[in-house]
């Protein structure tokens, strides 16, 4: 598993798209990180903001980003044979499945640390809740980790990158919408009590209640694991063809 991270995380860095990405996320948060000190400015004349309200905007950007890191995990492997490389490699299935999600992830974990420089900002200029900064650091790495098995599971159904990118994308734009439909009174009972089920951003925004119940850790945590396994299902049918 070990070689497999290494070479999958090493990607990212061996290749302009990696770059591009890392650049497209430092414009996006810094765009972010501008308009939160101009708002925090205007209503309270210093900035007494947390990291949350920063974040507030990831769970859309994750959902565009992520599906565009792993697109090519599996689905490049089977496009260019390399996979039958891997497939018929002393390393079972399982630590394949998880060298890609954490080089993946971890590049993801990257990107994620540039934004320790605005906690920084705040800690000099402001007076930021570093509780609830921790919170939102947490409830982000959550997220992303699901976001990035779930990339995996796409990439590994198909040899077509951008097939995989596509359906990530819209996957994840469908369920962070997901909640915009919850309260719609023309819904029947039981297909709002379905939707807030699969609701990404209620669990997301429970990491900011006063009262942190377990709840949104074993929904990230439980479905990482989910998809990891299908993956793991999808990759072994294939070695055994």
């Amino acid at each position: 598993m070990k070689a497999i991270f290494k070479r999958e995380f090493k990607s990212y860095f061996t290749s302009a798209g990696g770059y591009l990405f890392l650049g497209i996320f430092l414009l996006a948060m810094g765009i972010s990180f501008v308009g939160d000190i101009s708002k925090s400015f205007t209503y309270y004349q210093y900035p007494t903001t947390a990291m949350k309200t920063l974040f507030r905007s990831m769970p859309l950007l994750l959902s565009i980003m992520i599906p565009l890191i792993t697109m090519g995990s599996f689905a490049d492997e089977k496009k260019h044979k390399t996979d039958q490389l891997l497939l018929t490699s002393p390393n079972s299935v399982t630590s394949i499945v998880f060298g890609k999600f954490f080089g993946s992830f971890s590049f993801v974990a990257v990107c994620l640390a540039t934004t320790l420089l605005y906690v920084a900002v705040f800690c000099i200029y402001g007076t930021p809740n570093l509780m609830l900064t921790v919170l939102a650091y947490l409830a982000v790495i959550l997220m992303a980790a699901l976001y990035t098995a779930i990339g995996i599971f796409f990439s590994s159904l198909t040899e077509s990158s951008l097939i995989a990118a596509i359906i990530g994308v819209v996957t994840f734009a469908v369920l962070y919408f997901f909640g915009g439909f919850v309260n719609l009174p023309v819904l029947p009972k039981v297909v709002s009590n379905v939707l807030s089920v699969v609701d990404i951003t209620k669990y997301y925004n429970m990491f900011y209640s006063e009262l942190l119940s377990p709840q949104p850790f074993v929904y990230f945590i439980s479905l990482t694991g989910l998809f990891l396994f299908l993956t793991v299902r999808v990759i072994e049918a294939r070695r055994w063809k």
